[in-house]
C-alpha cells in the first residue's frame, strides 16, 4: 500500500504490483554515495553486484539464557550487577543447555541464511563453554566464518562469552540483563582498530549490520572506521538501534548514534525507537528526518509497527505493508529477523513492496516460536504465511499480488 508516491506507468501488469513496476523503472542504476562538499569523494555503487558474504552482521554476539518467569523483574529498580552474579552463578551450579540460545546479531545472521543468503560475523566467541555453543549452532546453520573484532589477550573481558538473562513473562513479554548494562562504555575502550580479519571480510561483503549495541563494546570512532571501509569496497551499511536507541541520547553516547546514522545507507526501528533517534512521534517525519539528513547517504527507512506491520520510506515515496494475522508466542527476535529480508531485498535490489512483505512474514513467522536463535523464522514457515496470503480471502492483510511477489524473492 503507497502512502505516497510519484505517478505510476499508465499500463501495468495486473499481476506485478504498482510498487515493484515503479521500482524496477527507476533502479536501473545502482544507488550511490554522493558526494558531500568538503568530504572525501566515497561515491561506490551500493550495494556492490557480488562479494563473498551477502550479509555480515558486527558485534553484539551472546548467548541468551531464556528464563521463564510470572513477573518481569523491576530492572529499572533494582541492582542488576547483583541479579547478574547470581543468576550467573546459579548457571554455572546447574547448566542447563535447554535454555540457552543463541542470541544479539546471530539472530539476524540466523534468518538471513535460512532466507538464503551468505552470511558471516564479526564478534567475540571465546573458547569456553559458551562459546562452544555459540559456534556449534552457526555451523549447523551454515554461518562458517566469524572474525575476532580484537585479541582475548589485549581485552581479557573477551576471554568470556557475553550472556544475556532472558527473562519471558506470560503474553511474551520480556526484558533483558547482561554485563554489557553496567558499563563503563565501551568495554574495548583502549582499542584503536578492529583485527585485520574482520575488516576483510566486511571490505568484501555486500551488507554489513551494526546494531545499538555494538557501542557498548566498541568505541565510535572504531566503527565508524569499519563502517567507512567496508562502504568505500562497495557494501552498503545497515544500522537498526535497537533498544540501545533510549540510551543513545546525550554527550558521547549520541555522538556515537549520530556517527553511524552518517553513514548507514539503511536504517531500521521501532516507532518508538524512531521517536527516541529523531525527536518525531509521528513515524513518517521520522523517516523524513532521516532522509533528508545530511551527508544524506540513508536510501531506505523502516519502521517497525508491530502486529500492525511496518512501513518503508524511501527518497520517492513510502510503503506500508500490514502485518499478517498469527498467534503471538514471543516477539523477541522479529524485528531481528524482518532486518535479514530487508537486507535480502535491498542488496539483490528488488522491489520494496515485495521486500516489506517478505519482511513481515519474516517477522510473523518468528512470532509464532518461543525466544530467537534458531526459532526465528525458517523459510518453510515464511512460505506458507505467503501462500495464505496468495489464497488470501480476508482483508487487511498484504495483497495477493504482494504475497506472490514475496515469495518469488525466495524461491
Amino acid at each position: 500500500m503507497l502512502l505516497q508516491a510519484y505517478p505510476a506507468p499508465s499500463k501495468i501488469s495486473s499481476s506485478i504490483p504498482r510498487q515493484c513496476l515503479q521500482f524496477a523503472l527507476s533502479s536501473v542504476r545502482p544507488a550511490t554515495s554522493p558526494r558531500t562538499p568538503g568530504r572525501e569523494n566515497t561515491q561506490v555503487r551500493l550495494p556492490r553486484s557480488s562479494g563473498t558474504h551477502d550479509l555480515v552482521a558486527v558485534s553484539n554476539i551472546c548467548v541468551d539464557v531464556v528464563l521463564k518467569v510470572d513477573q518481569l523483574p523491576p530492572l529499572e529498580s533494582i541492582n542488576r550487577r547483583q541479579l547478574l552474579a547470581e543468576r550467573t552463578a546459579a548457571l554455572a551450579d546447574t547448566p542447563d543447555r535447554s535454555a540457552w540460545e543463541v542470541g544479539g546479531s546471530c539472530n539476524v545472521a540466523i534468518a538471513a541464511a535460512r532466507l538464503g543468503l551468505s552470511v558471516a560475523t564479526c564478534g567475540n566467541i571465546p573458547s569456553d563453554v559458551y562459546g562452544h555453543f555459540l559456534s556449534d549452532i552457526l555451523q549447523a546453520e551454515g554461518i562458517h566464518e566469524n572474525a575476532a573484532i580484537a585479541s582475548p589477550e589485549d581485552f581479557p573481558t573477551l576471554r568470556e562469552t557475553l550472556l544475556v538473562l532472558t527473562f519471558v513473562a506470560p503474553g511474551g513479554k520480556h526484558a533483558f540483563c547482561s554485563r554489557y548494562d553496567l558499563g563503563p562504555w565501551p568495554l574495548l575502550k583502549g582499542i584503536g582498530t578492529l583485527a585485520e580479519h574482520a575488516h576483510q571480510i566486511m571490505a568484501k561483503a555486500r551488507a554489513v549490520i551494526f546494531n545499538g549495541f555494538v557501542f557498548d563494546e566498541l568505541p565510535p570512532h572504531v566503527v565508524a572506521a569499519a563502517a567507512q571501509q567496508a562502504q568505500r569496497a562497495g557494501a552498503a551499511i545497515f544500522f537498526d538501534p535497537g533498544p540501545r536507541a533510549f540510551s543513545l541520547q546525550e554527550g558521547p553516547r549520541r555522538a556515537a548514534l549520530d556517527s553511524i546514522l552518517d553513514i548507514a545507507n539503511v536504517v531500521l526501528m521501532t516507532e518508538e525507537e524512531a521517536l527516541a533517534v529523531t525527536g518525531k512521534s509521528d513515524p513518517s517525519e521520522a523517516a523524513k528526518t532521516l532522509l533528508t539528513r545530511q551527508p544524506g547517504r540513508i536510501q531506505w527507512v523502516v519502521i517497525k509497527l508491530g502486529r500492525m506491520g511496518s512501513e518503508l520510506h524511501m527518497h520517492s515515496q513510502a510503503i506500508f505493508q500490514p502485518g499478517f494475522k498469527v498467534e503471538l508466542k514471543d516477539s523477541v527476535g522479529c524485528g531481528d529477523s524482518m532486518a535479514a529480508a530487508i537486507a535480502m531485498g535491498f542488496i539483490r535490489q528488488r522491489c520494496p513492496s515485495a521486500t516489506l512483505t517478505l519482511a513481515n512474514a519474516v517477522g510473523g513467522a518468528t512470532a509464532m516460536g518461543f525466544g530467537a536463535g534458531r526459532s526465528v523464522a525458517c523459510r518453510h514457515d515464511v512460505r506458507q504465511l505467503l501462500q495464505q496470503g496468495v489464497d488470501q480471502t480476508e482483508p487487511d492483510i498484504p495483497s495477493a499480488a504482494d504475497c506472490q511477489a514475496a515469495l518469488e524473492l525466495i524461491a
